[in-house]
């Protein structure tokens, strides 16, 4: 993704039979009101419920859409504050349990109470926007 909302839309109606998708989280209602065909991010990852509630309320009112997107957005930047993949890899660590999440060399693990913050930011985001605070 090139994190360009405008050039996204843009090809999207240049291109109407192509199905095309956002990599980024807080284009995903616009991306769907252009006529995109969804988004693929890495907050999809543990957070999908989030983006598909975005997509079902983006052909709905005007207000669930943005109270919907205004859920994934916050998400969004309580994974920009951290490494998102050892942030991502923590908090299924937490959720799936085992000892096979570790992120590999150069990047380094999330400390263990980041992670465990990080995974209860998300779960407080999904709980407030009335979604199951586990995910699965």
């Amino acid at each position: 993704s090139t994190a360009d909302r405008t050039a996204t839309v843009d090809r999207i109606r240049a291109l109407p039979e192509l199905a095309i998708f956002s990599g980024t989280d807080t284009d995903l209602s616009a991306v769907l009101a252009a006529g995109g065909a969804g988004a693929i991010t890495a907050l999809a990852s543990v957070r999908g419920d989030l983006l598909r509630r975005v997509w079902d309320r983006a052909a709905t009112t005007a207000d669930d859409a943005r109270t919907a997107q205004a859920a994934l957005d916050t998400a969004r930047a309580v994974l920009d504050a951290r490494p998102a993949v050892a942030a991502l890899k923590a908090d299924l660590a937490l959720r799936l349990g085992g000892d096979t999440w570790h992120v590999r060399p150069p990047l380094v693990d999330l400390p263990a109470a980041d992670g465990r913050a990080f995974s209860q930011a998300l779960a407080r985001i999904g709980a407030a926007a009335g979604m199951d605070a586990r995910r699965g």
